[in-house]
């Protein structure tokens, strides 16, 4: 999770619940049926680390660069 919050810039946090898909999924679904407010998902969530961008931005903006370069050359095969 180190390497998301690098490139983006942003905080990456690393929940408690491995399976943060499926209990994303289980959420909705019961915000969408009424059985849960948004407030009440909001308040079970639990972080396991939060991680804090500290690449150098030189190197972010290369590796990002290469990224985008790699991306391109993918979509113009």
């Amino acid at each position: 999770m180190q390497f998301p919050a690098d490139i983006t810039g942003c905080e990456a946090v690393r929940p408690k619940v491995a399976e943060s898909t499926a209990q994303g999924a289980a959420y909705l679904a019961g915000i969408a049926c009424g059985f849960w407010q948004m407030s009440d998902v909001q308040s079970l969530s639990e972080a396991d680390r939060t991680f804090i961008p500290s690449m150098a931005e030189e190197k972010r903006a290369r590796l990002l660069d290469g990224w985008q370069k790699a991306v391109r050359q993918t979509l113009a095969k």
